[in-house]
């Protein structure tokens, strides 16, 4: 089965690399997203550090620890596949939890 007899595409956070916000009115979409642990202490990282906070305010949006780089929030199939871009706007080790990297 294809994702595209199942959904429309799938719906990413808006962060603040996402440019405009789709209009998903009557569409079928699957919700993406992307859970960070540590790799030392498994506590889940929902936030970026204070740090990082002050550098990625400056972006529309809310700071995020995970960026999707794309044009809408809303991303639909091509050729049967979907691609995302993205970057990791806090690493652990700026938390000074005792983590180094994610899992």
């Amino acid at each position: 089965m294809r994702l595209s007899e199942v959904s429309s595409g799938i719906k990413i956070p808006a962060t603040g690399s996402v440019k405009n916000y789709a209009d998903t009115t009557g569409k079928s979409l699957l919700e993406f997203r992307i859970n960070l642990y540590g790799a030392t202490t498994k506590l889940r990282y929902d936030n970026v550090c204070a740090n990082c906070e002050k550098r990625e305010g400056k972006k529309k949006g809310t700071p995020s620890l995970v960026d999707f780089k794309t044009e809408f929030d809303m991303i639909t199939p091509k050729d049967g596949k979907i691609r995302l871009d993205f970057v990791f706007c806090c690493y652990p080790k700026d938390h000074g939890l005792g983590d180094d990297e994610y899992l």
